[in-house]
């Protein structure tokens, strides 16, 4: 009898850290993007559905599907929300009903619709100075137009994003 209470805390512990790892597989950033779409989805099944996320069916994913494309997301994007589901189906030891004929045609036709992605140009070196002499013009302190010419130079120079500067 102690024997097998030892043995099941033991099994416990193991879960939770299974748990733990499996989860460590995503970086923080990630883990936050899935939560917060799992929240979203939560909220679509109660408020659409009236019925706990958990319970969702593959029929119910695809009128999510439907509904992100009429919230203007891209192909690529509800593919991301998708993969968020799955992932929180499964981890919970659930099949995912994230997939589907149905899903696979819309996500294909959506995509076909879709505009084409923003093509982002690299700032160039005449880019760059027309922007340092815009600063001139704000209303901005002679302290904040150095400080601004700065960082548009530290940027240039570095390849930073504005994301690795902020």
């Amino acid at each position: 009898s102690t024997h097998s209470h030892s043995s099941s805390i033991q099994v416990k512990k193991l879960q939770t850290q299974l748990k733990h790892d499996v989860r460590s597989a995503l970086s923080a950033s990630t883990h936050k993007a899935y939560k917060s779409e799992w929240a979203r989805f939560s909220k679509f099944m109660a408020n659409t559905i009236h019925c706990p996320a958990h319970m969702a069916t593959t029929d119910h994913v695809e009128l999510y599907v439907v509904h992100l494309h009429n919230e203007n997301l891209r192909a690529t994007t509800i593919r991301s929300h998708l993969a968020a589901l799955s992932f929180q189906f499964q981890s919970s030891n659930q099949p995912s009903p994230t997939e589907s004929f149905n899903i696979d045609k819309l996500l294909v036709a959506y995509a076909k619709t879709d505009p084409p992605p923003t093509i982002r140009l690299p700032i160039t070196k005449v880019l760059l100075a027309q922007l340092i002499a815009a600063l001139n013009r704000l209303p901005n302190s002679q302290h904040d137009r150095i400080l601004l010419t700065s960082l548009l130079t530290l940027m240039y120079q570095a390849l930073l994003r504005v994301s690795e500067i902020t």
